[in-house]
């Protein structure tokens, strides 16, 4: 069965904390995600789309601010987007940095999908989207714009770098229009197609912090992140991304692992059983994946490997390396 559309926590308590800045009742919002606060920080916690419409809609509505969404999307920073950021930031291009993005970005959202294409003196970034009708996806619409133009000019260290065009499907929403404020530009509203439009001679230009080292070494990680989100079960998917987050900071143990999720080791055992699979296997799964891509740094020693593998005992990973380079043989 297919998975429901969902974000990471991550994305999500960015426009959670902009409603609550707002003096939106934060049990409210927990209740419509149906979380707790502990839940929102978690690294690998994923909630489905809907009900994070369903919790801006209530915050925009209890708050009488309809720009939740848009000024959500006008904090965005690098930050907000995680090894998908660092990529991006270690690009040649803007145009490469966008197509990391785009290639990424399900890790963060799955509300719809970005896509740049350079026609003659334009680059026009689409954004495209089937879970709902425009207006409902409008504050989601107008945070992803204002953040690719935050992001981006955050990438090109150049803040005066201005819009051409505009273009949303979704109904103009207040006056003054604070999407015509930010973008410094002509903001046409229910058209045929969301369109963010400006100059392509910016996705041409180099990068300041261009590094195609490191940006092959975060690709190959978020290639294995990407295969594991797409074809793991919930459960699973977010067992392995808080091991991989936990690893460096020493031994894994399931009782951790836990505790980052909010169940008990019995239950998060029993939950795993069902989708097939067990806490070792995912552990030794994703230290394998690891390893893959820090071995691929010849400069690193196999005893600094080790270490951000989680192995405190040197000889378990010996054992476990020579397994790993036995099988891909």
């Amino acid at each position: 069965m297919k998975k429901a559309a969902s974000a990471s926590a991550v994305y999500v308590k960015n426009f959670f904390d902009r409603a609550v800045s707002e003096g939106v009742d934060q049990d409210q919002l927990l209740s419509l995600l149906d979380s707790d606060l502990n839940s929102l920080d978690s690294v690998a916690r994923r909630y489905p789309c809907e009900r994070v419409l369903d919790m801006i809609g209530f915050a925009e509505t209890a708050s009488g601010n309809s720009s939740i969404g848009f000024e959500t999307g006008v904090a965005f920073s690098p930050a907000t987007f995680g090894e998908v950021a660092i990529a991006a930031i270690c690009a040649s291009t803007l145009q490469e940095a966008s197509n990391i993005n785009s290639t990424y970005e399900a890790l963060q959202q799955e509300f719809g999908r970005t896509r740049l294409t350079v026609e003659d003196d334009l680059a026009i970034h689409s954004w495209s989207y089937d879970l709902v009708a425009p207006d409902r996806m409008r504050p989601i619409t107008e945070a992803v714009f204002a953040g690719l133009v935050n992001v981006g000019r955050w990438l090109i260290w150049s803040f005066d770098e201005e819009v051409v065009r505009v273009r949303f499907r979704h109904s103009k929403k207040t006056n003054p229009d604070p999407c015509a404020d930010y973008f410094k530009c002509d903001v046409l509203y229910e058209q045929d197609q969301d369109e963010l439009i400006y100059k392509s001679s910016l996705v041409k230009s180099p990068l300041p912090q261009a590094n195609e080292a490191s940006r092959k070494l975060i690709t190959q990680r978020l290639d294995y992140t990407l295969r594991r989100f797409n074809t793991s079960a919930d459960l699973t998917w977010e067992v392995s991304e808080c091991i991989r987050q936990s690893m460096a900071n020493g031994p894994v143990s399931i009782s951790k692992i836990a505790s980052m999720i909010g169940l008990s080791t019995k239950t998060l055992s029993r939950r795993l059983a069902r989708e097939e699979t067990n806490f070792r296997d995912i552990l030794q799964s994703v230290r394998k994946s690891e390893y893959e891509v820090l071995s691929s740094q010849s400069e690193l020693p196999l005893a600094q490997i080790a270490l951000a593998l989680g192995y405190s005992d040197q000889s378990a990973f010996s054992r476990a390396r020579k397994s790993w380079l036995a099988a891909s043989k």
